[in-house]
Parts: C-alpha cells; sequence; structure tokens
C-alpha cells in the first residue's frame, strides 16, 4: 500500500539520521533516464516511526473529534504521529497546534476492527491474484452501490501504469515481485461481494470525475462517462 507523508519530526530521528544517510549510500547508483528527464538517486531514509499526519483545520472546529476520522488511515500508513493545527483566517498561532502520538490510539483501533480488517485482508488476497492471473491481467474496481465491488477487466491495448525503466526498478531490478508473499494466511468468512464485467461503460449513467465544486457534481454534464 502507498501513502503520502507530510512530513517527519526531527526529534524523533536520533542517530538514525546518520545510518539513513550510509544506507542511501550504500544503494546502487544508477541514472534514470524517462522522456528526456534524467532522475538520480539521492535524500536520506526516514524511520517510520518519525512520520507524521498534518491536519489543518478552522478555529471554529476546535470542537469536533478530528483523531477518530483520521484513525484507519493512520492505521494503514502505520504513521505515529498526529499533528493538528487550527487556524484563524488562515493564521496560525503556536498555542493552536498540538503534535501526539497515537500509536496507541491506533493500536486500540486495530484492536476494535478486527472483524472488519479480516475482510479487507479477504479482498486485498483476492486482487493480488486476480493481478496475478495470466488469464485475466490489468483490471479496475469500481463501486456503483454501497457494498458491491466491480471488477472490470479492461480490454483492448492497455499501457503499464509504469514506465519500462521504472518497472525495471519496482521488480528489483531481476524480474521477480519484492512484494510477492507465498505463506498462507488465515482469514474470516468471506462475504464481500463481487461481480465481474468486461470493462463497457454503456451502462454507466453517471461520471463525476470532470464535474467541479460550482456545479454540484450532479455528473449529468457533457463529460459524463461515454
Amino acid at each position: 500500500m502507498r501513502f503520502e507523508a507530510d512530513g517527519y519530526l526531527e526529534e524523533e530521528l536520533g542517530k538514525e539520521v546518520e545510518e539513513g544517510v550510509l544506507a542511501s549510500k550504500k544503494r546502487e547508483n544508477h541514472t534514470l533516464v524517462v522522456d528526456n528527464i534524467t532522475t538520480k538517486n539521492g535524500g536520506r531514509l526516514i524511520p517510520q516511526h518519525a512520520i507524521i499526519e498534518l491536519n489543518t483545520r478552522g478555529s471554529h472546529k476546535k470542537d469536533d473529534d478530528h483523531l477518530s476520522e483520521n484513525l484507519p488511515r493512520l492505521w494503514l500508513a502505520q504513521i505515529p504521529f498526529f499533528i493538528l493545527a487550527f487556524h484563524q483566517w488562515g493564521l496560525f498561532e503556536p498555542e493552536d497546534i498540538t503534535v501526539k502520538d497515537v500509536g496507541k490510539d491506533v493500536d486500540e483501533w486495530e484492536d476494535s476492527n478486527q472483524e472488519l480488517l479480516r475482510k479487507l485482508q479477504s479482498l486485498l488476497k483476492k486482487l493480488v491474484s486476480l493481478a496475478r492471473d495470466p488469464d485475466f491481467g490489468k483490471y479496475e474496481v469500481c463501486v456503483r452501490q454501497q457494498g458491491i465491488l466491480e471488477i472490470r477487466k479492461q480490454g483492448g491495448v492497455v499501457s503499464s501504469p509504469l514506465a519500462s525503466p521504472l518497472t525495471w526498478i519496482w521488480t528489483d531490478q531481476d524480474g521477480s515481485d519484492p512484494g510477492s508473499d507465498s505463506s498462507s494466511v488465515s482469514v474470516g468468512a468471506e462475504d464481500d461481494k463481487a461481480a465481474y464485467s468486461d470493462g463497457e461503460d454503456n451502462d454507466f449513467p453517471e461520471d463525476f470525475t470532470a464535474c467541479s465544486e460550482s456545479c454540484d457534481y450532479c455528473g449529468q454534464c457533457k463529460h459524463k462517462l461515454r
């Protein structure tokens, strides 16, 4: 699972700063050229336990429970620190900024959502197995009704989400998938629903991707899915 990190706490790095610098220097030094853009390795490794999630809210929302609504995402990304900053007309005061270690909160959320997480685990295993199926391959996951996922196989010529040089790096440069794991995992009852289609879009009446907030996301404009 990928995620976006808002930053890190310098004081949580300690000696791992130097270790991260050394580790980054030990990585293979190669140059990647994609579409005439040259990139090089750089930066340093930041330990997961120093990563932060930053949320900003208007001061009129101080009484809302902002942590609870973020716990599922914090669990998924394993982010241990939650920074909440309230502003008054865009101005932040130091006393309105809090830094909270949410490791215990994330663990408690995990303990209280075991059934939900078992279903997620089961769903991910299904999606991975379909992606690795040579007769199925690339697909999209769509939602038209609450609680029902549609696994829609892509037809025609479908380009790869990664350029060839990036694919070479992602597969650990030897063709193997670094994220593959053949170990068996025991899961609960697999009662989630899934429907399969051939990728035709004719039965989709609405598309909200081209709408703007000003048009109230009606999905009925000329940009709707054809």
